[in-house]
């Protein structure tokens, strides 16, 4: 059963389904704010938030922390400083990991190659041992910086494994700018591969090569990783023959082969730049993602291995991206999207097969959700909006 709640119905504390009551996020310059990432501290549970700040002269990465549930920041810190290491991108924003006292963050570095349709990039990474007052010297984690082919390494996802690793997955291009399988130079919007690389030691050191694990990737929609079960679970859009997109998961380290969370069927000849959203509690997993097949267009939910159920449908929609969160036996997905195709903020309260969406108030503009259960009965939702990172908190209840 869905119920559409009306927006009024977000200021009545008796209301089914979430409330969200928006927040000062930390002080920032007048210039573009962008593409947040959200992280707990694993050592303190201060909240840990990231930003692209800048303008047409360069963009530098952000840092600021809350220590007090998001109510204030601490002055921003800049994780880099050359103006050309990290620009723009929601659907290869920055990811943010936190373990033992070390946050990690990703992020790719873009190289205009000429001649060539799509930029080329180097996945890199640095590190703060000390809370995110310092942080290290930006390293390349992908191996073939040497190449003369230079090849995409991006739309990543990134997770912590027991409390002593680091994870990162991305998607890669070097197999088909190096002319393997007859691809040809990165003029395409076939498929791309799936590699990885761990740090055993939350980042100070990283395995010696990277590991080339799966192809059929849609080409720019981003991977999602989370822990389950010993293992590292990835979760991404697939190309199947035909132009067939559709969201597929598989575990990282046993590099199993990747198994179709639904038949979606959806025919789509280019990338939509809609990757799935991915989260594990008491080992099982949870997905959401977007599908503009015809007749089932809408961001779906699902336990992996379970009937998805669609929380937010329409006749016809863009390309949706959605961000998950966990709550016992609630899951809470955001969108940018409503039913009617806008581009607005709308929540989704999943309990069994009841669904309860809001839409979110003066959010026109919304882009790449991103949410992070903060509390048993809260979560940080962070979203870019008319050049702004904004905040908000949302309760489950």
């Amino acid at each position: 059963m869905k119920r559409l709640l009306p927006v009024l119905a977000l200021l009545a504390a008796c209301q089914q389904g979430p409330r969200v009551e928006e927040l000062d996020g930390p002080h920032v310059s007048a210039r573009e704010s962008a593409d947040p990432a959200l992280a707990i501290d694993a050592e303190t549970g201060d909240l840990l938030l990231s930003w692209v700040e800048g303008d047409s002269a360069g963009y530098r990465l952000m840092f600021a922390r809350s220590r007090d549930d998001a109510a204030s920041w601490t002055r921003p810190v800049a994780i880099t400083t050359s103006l050309d290491e990290v620009e723009p991108h929601a659907e290869a924003s920055p990811r943010m990991v936190s373990a033992r006292g070390v946050i990690g963050i990703f992020w790719p570095k873009q190289q205009r190659v000429p001649g060539r349709r799509f930029p080329a990039s180097q996945l890199r990474f640095a590190r703060s041992t000390d809370g995110g007052a310092t942080w290290s010297t930006p390293i390349t984690m992908n191996d073939d910086t040497a190449s003369t082919a230079p090849a995409g390494h991006t739309f990543h996802g990134a997770t912590v494994l027991g409390d002593s690793a680091f994870v990162v997955a991305w998607l890669d291009s070097r197999r088909v700018v190096d002319g393997a399988h007859g691809a040809g130079a990165a003029h395409h919007e076939g498929s791309s591969y799936v590699f990885s690389v761990a740090s055993p030691d939350l980042g100070a050191t990283w395995e010696p090569a990277n590991r080339k694990l799966w192809g059929d990737a849609c080409p720019c929609c981003r991977i999602s990783l989370a822990a389950l079960g010993g293992d590292v679970l990835a979760a991404w859009r697939g190309h199947f023959a035909g132009d067939v997109r559709d969201i597929v998961t598989a575990p990282l380290r046993a590099a199993a082969n990747p198994q179709r969370v639904h038949a979606d069927n959806w025919v789509f000849p280019g990338c939509p730049h809609s990757g799935p959203a991915l989260a594990t509690a008491n080992g099982q997993a949870h997905l959401a993602w977007f599908t503009g097949a015809p007749g089932r267009m809408g961001i779906y939910y699902a336990r992996v291995g379970g009937a998805p159920i669609r929380v937010l449908g329409g006749a016809q929609l863009p390309a949706g991206h959605p961000a998950l969160a966990l709550f016992d036996d609630v899951a809470m997905v955001a969108v940018n999207l409503n039913q009617a195709g806008e581009r607005v903020l709308s929540i989704a309260r999943v309990a069994n097969d009841d669904v309860d969406v809001i839409e979110v108030p003066n959010t026109e503009g919304a882009d790449h959700p991103q949410l992070l259960r903060t509390a048993a009965d809260r979560a940080l939702l962070a979203w870019k909006q008319n050049g702004r990172v904004r905040l908000a908190r949302v309760l489950v209840q």
